[in-house]
Parts: C-alpha cells; sequence; structure tokens
C-alpha cells in the first residue's frame, strides 16, 4: 500500500483504487465473436488451442456480482460485461445483465460492437436496466470501418445504433 500512496501524487488517479477490492469488474462472457477486428487479440486466440469457443456459465457471472455486492460496496464502481468476445452472442446475456443490475449495487455496462443490436435485442438490452451502452465504432467511411471491424458493415451498425437512440 506504501507504493500507491507514494504515487498518488505523481498520477492523480488513486482515489479510486483500494486494496481491498478492484475499483470495476470486467466480465468476459464468451469467446465468440462475429468480428475479426484489426486490433482484437481474438482472431489469433481464435486459432490457438486454448480457444474453446465456449461462454460463461451463468452461475460465475452471479458469484462475481454476489461478490461485489457483499465485499464492493462503495469502492467497485461500475461491472463492465465486455471482453475478448461480442457479449451479445451469449445466449444468456439478458438474463446475466438483469441479475447484475438487480443484485450488485453499482452500475453494470455493456460493450458491443453494435452489430447485433436488432431491434429484439435493443428492447431485450433496455428492461435489463444497464446504465450504459458502449457501442465500439472505430471509423467514419464505410470503407475505413470494414478495413478495421472486418467482417463488419457501417451501415448496418449505424442504423442499429440509431435505432438504439
Amino acid at each position: 500500500m506504501k507504493k500507491l500512496e507514494q504515487a498518488q501524487p505523481q498520477y492523480g488517479f488513486y482515489d479510486r483504487l483500494n486494496a481491498s477490492f478492484p475499483s470495476q469488474l470486467i466480465i468476459d462472457t464468451t469467446e465468440l465473436c462475429n468480428l475479426a477486428c484489426i486490433h482484437c487479440p481474438h482472431p489469433e486466440f481464435k486459432k490457438s488451442e486454448h480457444y474453446t469457443a465456449r461462454s460463461q456459465d451463468g452461475e460465475l457471472s452471479a458469484k462475481a456480482i454476489d461478490e461485489v455486492r457483499d465485499h464492493g460496496q462503495g469502492i467497485c464502481q461500475y461491472v463492465r460485461f465486455t471482453g475478448e468476445g461480442e457479449p451479445l452472442i451469449h445466449r444468456g446475456i439478458f438474463e446475466i445483465l438483469t441479475y447484475a443490475v438487480q443484485n450488485s449495487g453499482t452500475m453494470v455496462t455493456l460493450t458491443t460492437n453494435g452489430t447485433l443490436l436488432t431491434p429484439q435485442r435493443i428492447e431485450q438490452v433496455l428492461a435489463t436496466g444497464v446504465g450504459l451502452i458502449d457501442i465500439s465504432i472505430d471509423a467514419f467511411s464505410p470503407e475505413t470501418y470494414a478495413a478495421v471491424r472486418v467482417k463488419g458493415d457501417l451501415n448496418v451498425t449505424r442504423q442499429n445504433v440509431l435505432n438504439l437512440l
């Protein structure tokens, strides 16, 4: 803990850090992704011997959320559902998000590439009560988007975002 105290003036972000519990919890719900973005390790990971195309068990997610509720109150500022895969591919994502919102006692966020935000999924995401939906878009032109978000279509993602708004 001494090192944190010594570094505090230098960086100025230690007010949100606490040695007893993380300031944020990042939950990666699935190894599956529908894109192959050039900045993401997922396309290479998919080729590795460690890749199994699995998704997280809802009970494990609930256990993590229960720990935030029981031990992280006032310390854990938010729970982020994001990661190496696309969360909206997970078959139980809406139940997982709902459980997190109702039981964590902190803000719950979802990061998605936006390609799967159909009108039905939009309604389901909004019904969970998540506090923030973060959509990863890395380009303004369809050509640049297609080069960065391989297998993605900016026109589809843009319309999905507009539908969400």
